[in-house]
């Protein structure tokens, strides 16, 4: 074959495989029994946000011999860790990964709920903190902060206050409320520092911060005697650290901390005194996205920037009703989310900060598709549904292309993982699934476009044929200058 022509079939062939599979139809939902027959084995039931160590996901569950303890799934296999309490439920719960090691709390029925760790081969109490008693430590909150785990546990002198581990030392880091109890909760870490709500027996639940060596208030919100500010929502954004305050004057309303600077960002309700109570604190591109009242249009879609706090929509505009925007999720260069209008029902809607639209009205023949949770993955988003009484799991697609899958078994549906029914954990999407034959187990799909570059709609597969239509034409063009050229050199 002549040279140029191998050229242009060369640069032909490396096109088309440029070009990513995208596999068509919706995946199949695989259901797990780890406890078969109806009885349950509430595998994800006890977790948030299901926990990862070496490419297999770690939770709790129950099956027929053993009662709730670690588990894993290992590929496409459950196995039990490791039986930590031979005689009932070690119920770990907190499960976090630091190193090469998941941290929780456990109970092995001699300790109570202590600290335990495994790293998938051995399973250990890490420290029986409070060993002076029959109570438990009930360690909780377990969140990194530059090498170490924190986290909030009772131990009999000190009460409940704030301690850390990095596997090999297990520590109080500050006795905040000495003998009483500091009850520290919310970790969230910024600049070197790990921000949380603590009460020292004076200023009631205020902010607080430490760095391991330094521990410290940062401010005294709500500075009427021994009241508490009741933080909560805290969410990184920028250099910022943004929550829900209330100054015992405004209310509950949106306050931001950068360790030196504590204020409020704006005072959205003017209304009584209950505040705006913003909620769902999410960071979409420069502005971070909330849902909250005013008192005049009820509880609806907010943004911030610092600088500017704004109204995105009243997307249930009749009175004061509420649209309750929620389960946020940035997705294709919109941000995603729940919401009801008042017409449609809850279905949902996307912001991109300029438009505001519902996305799908996925039910139009029913009251509302009751979505709740919403997941991405490669090229979808993922959420489940609950439409007349039928368990549902939905997709939309990039281009805006909606999918159903009825759940498989009878009465089926995918119930609630604390915060949110889905979780995506790479390639897979796992549910906590119920139905009449399998009882309240778990079940999870693998998305066939995770790790491929993304794609906006069907047309732009059509755009990638035509641009290889033009660069073969171009190649074969080329080819047939330089045959005209060399033709006429040799006249």
């Amino acid at each position: 074959m002549p040279a140029k022509r191998s050229l242009t079939w060369a640069l032909a062939i490396l096109l088309v495989v440029a070009i990513p599979a995208r596999a068509g139809g919706f995946p199949p939902i695989t259901v797990v029994e780890i406890n078969p027959g109806a009885d349950n084995s509430f595998a994800f039931a006890l977790e948030e946000v299901p926990a990862v160590l070496g490419g297999d996901v770690y939770f709790a569950a129950t099956d027929a011999t053993h009662g709730m303890e670690l588990w894993r799934m290992n590929g496409n296999t459950p196995e039990i860790v490791h039986e930590i309490n031979p005689s009932g439920d070690a119920n770990p719960l907190g499960i976090t990964k630091l190193g090469d090691w998941l941290y929780f709390r456990a109970n092995d029925e001699v300790h109570g709920e202590e600290l335990w760790r495994s790293n998938g081969t051995n399973t250990e109490l890490v420290r029986d903190i409070n060993a002076s008693g029959f109570e438990p430590s009930i360690p909780q909150g377990f969140t990194e902060l530059e090498g170490w785990l924190y986290f909030a546990a009772q131990e009999n002198t000190h009460g409940t206050e704030l301690w850390r581990t990095n596997g090999g030392t297990t520590e109080m880091v500050s006795d905040i409320n000495a003998g009483d109890g500091s009850y520290p909760f919310f970790f969230t870490p910024l600049g070197g520092w790990l921000y949380f709500r603590a009460d020292d027996g004076v200023h009631g639940f205020e902010l607080w911060r430490t760095n391991g060596g330094t521990t410290e208030p940062v401010r005294d919100i709500n500075p009427i005697g021994t009241n508490s500010s009741s933080i909560n929502g805290f969410t990184r954004f920028g250099d910022w650290l943004y929550f829900a305050a209330d100054d015992g004057t405004h209310g509950s309303e949106l306050w931001r901390t950068n360790g030196t600077t504590t204020e409020l960002v704006k005072d959205i309700n003017l209304v009584g005194t209950d505040g705006s109570v913003p909620n769902f604190l999410t960071p979409f591109g420069d502005w971070l996205y909330f849902q909250a009242t005013d008192g005049l249009h009820g509880f609806e879609l907010w943004r911030t920037n610092g600088t500017t706090t704004e109204m995105v929509r009243d997307i249930n505009p009749t009175g004061v009703d509420d649209s309750y925007p929620n389960y946020f999720v940035p997705f294709g260069g919109w941000l995603y989310f729940g919401a009801n209008d008042g017409t449609h029902g809850f279905e949902l809607w996307r912001t991109n900060g300029l438009t505001t639209e519902l996305a799908h009205d996925i039910a139009p023949n029913a009251t509302s598709s009751n979505l709740f949770g919403i997941a991405a993955i490669g090229d979808f988003l993922y959420f489940p549904l609950q439409i007349d009484g039928v368990g549902i799991l939905g997709r939309m697609s990039r281009s805006g292309t909606v999918e159903t899958q009825v759940l498989p078994h009878s009465n089926s549906f995918i119930s609630c993982m604390c915060n949110s029914p889905i979780h995506a954990v790479g390639p897979r999407l796992f549910m906590l699934f119920a139905s009449d034959e399998t009882g309240w187990e778990f079940a999870y799909l693998d998305e066939p476009t995770y790790g491929l570059p993304e794609t906006n709609s069907e047309t732009r597969a059509v755009s990638i044929t035509l641009a290889i239509a033009a660069a073969l034409t171009a190649a074969a063009s080329l080819a047939l200058r330089r045959r005209a050229a060399k033709k006429l050199r040799g006249k």
